[in-house]
């Protein structure tokens, strides 16, 4: 329980930290750019193939439900898309991308912890927080913003192939964008938006409290992919909540 404590103390010290140091500190755009760019492109093949498959076995079953049930295939490209906007697109791809970039951030910043080169940082007048998380932050949300865009994209569209080979359906049935509304762009956006910032901040939390040498960057690392699956989950319940209580 101490251990948990101590752990939930420090994420909450890196979230604080790292958003007072984007108030007041200046970061290199450049180094930003340069970071997201890296972490959307080692991530865009995890999220294509993720993608891809969901969207086809999603969408069949739906299909097989509908035509089981009432033959009518009218809802299916509107509520897919839907779900696509408030659900899988944000929140799998934040998940994905947690496994992909999640476990280097933990690692790169537990191995600077074991072998104190953030004392050194320290002792030069240079916040751990504004010097690993601060530029992570920009470059998480950019490369978030892009791989959750590519992501409903090619859900969507890997849909549409399977609804119309599988059942049938055509581009003017599935495509009907009725049921879709400024609400569930919003909802996507704020989930998008707050994943791409829990992951460096949760994964420099939790990587801060590592001990012990090369074992002690193997459990930091496996801390923070767990910390960060619970965050974004928990942001996922909140929005979603938020989302359909303003769709009331």
């Amino acid at each position: 329980m101490g251990g948990l404590c101590r752990l939930l103390a420090s994420i909450a010290a890196s979230i604080g930290q790292t958003l007072y140091y984007a108030i007041h500190a200046r970061v290199d755009r450049r180094e930003v750019l340069t970071q997201a760019y890296d972490m959307a492109n080692r991530s865009v093949f995890l999220v294509l193939w993720t993608s891809v498959a969901l969207g086809l076995s999603l969408v069949y079953q739906a299909g097989l439900q509908l035509e089981r049930l009432i033959g009518d295939f009218s809802l299916l490209g509107p509520v897919y898309l839907q779900m696509i906007l408030r659900e899988f697109g944000p929140t799998v791809t934040a998940l994905m991308l947690t496994t992909r970039i999640g476990t280097g951030m933990a690692a790169e910043i537990a191995h600077w912890q074991v072998t104190e080169q953030n004392d050194a940082l320290m002792l030069c007048g240079i916040h751990p927080a504004q010097y690993h998380a601060l530029p992570r932050l920009y470059a998480s949300v950019l490369a978030m913003f892009c791989c959750v865009s590519i992501a409903c994209v090619v859900l969507w569209l890997t849909g549409f192939a399977t609804a119309h080979v599988a059942f049938g359906v055509s581009a003017d049935l599935y495509m009907r964008l009725g049921d879709v509304g400024w609400r569930d762009l919003v909802v996507a956006c704020c989930k998008t938006f707050s994943f791409g910032m829990a992951i460096p901040m949760v994964s420099f939390g939790v990587a801060r409290l590592a001990y012990g040498g090369t074992w002690g960057v193997g459990v930091s690392t496996t801390q923070a992919v767990v910390a960060c699956f619970m965050a974004i989950l928990g942001l996922d319940l909140i929005w979603s909540l938020v989302g359909f209580g303003a769709a009331l």
